[in-house]
């Protein structure tokens, strides 16, 4: 990310991307930065070795309405914004790889799980991010929350996003 972000900011202005979540940043601490364009970085941070690390980007037009930032891991950040008819939660998350451990996975899955639950039912919720895992074309509920734009089979990994979509009744 050092030094990139005019390029950053200049690619979600050409594509009118008004949130950009983001992924392995490496990037230690908390932070706030403006990129450029008027865009605002909000860093969740990497873990001590720096890896993983997470972020969001908000356009100038959103920037101003965050009401809280909150940072659960270096895989599990959100922002939640205040529009006029109800707050909207943004969550940016980084899943553990397929050579990951069980337990680590699960302690992931289980956190995200724990977060989304702390989100008013009146709120929405959004979650961008890595998933590291394939879905598939699956059954009908599957293409129920993706609307049949996956191909191939589902991994076991991708089932927990399926799990989490249809818990929260979340789209992909």
């Amino acid at each position: 990310m050092t030094g990139r972000g005019p390029t950053i900011a200049d690619f979600m202005k050409e594509r009118k991307l008004h949130v950009l979540c983001m992924q392995e940043t490496r990037w230690t601490g908390n932070k706030a930065k403006e990129l450029g364009d008027g865009c605002k970085l909000i860093d969740g941070g990497a873990n001590n070795e720096k890896r993983n690390g997470i972020g969001i980007i908000l356009s100038k037009d959103l920037k101003d309405l965050v009401t809280e930032v909150n940072r659960r891991n270096d895989r599990i950040m959100w922002v939640q914004l205040s529009f006029d008819e109800f707050p909207v939660n943004i969550f940016s998350v980084y899943a553990p790889q397929t050579g990951s451990s069980e337990e680590e996975k699960e302690q992931f899955w289980s956190a995200l799980q724990e977060e989304l639950e702390k989100v008013d039912e009146s709120e929405r919720r959004m979650v961008g991010g890595d998933m590291n895992g394939h879905i598939g074309n699956g059954n009908d509920a599957i293409r129920r929350i993706h609307g049949g734009n996956a191909f191939g089979e589902g991994k076991e990994d991708g089932e927990k996003t399926v799990d989490l979509a249809l818990t929260f009744d979340l789209v992909i």
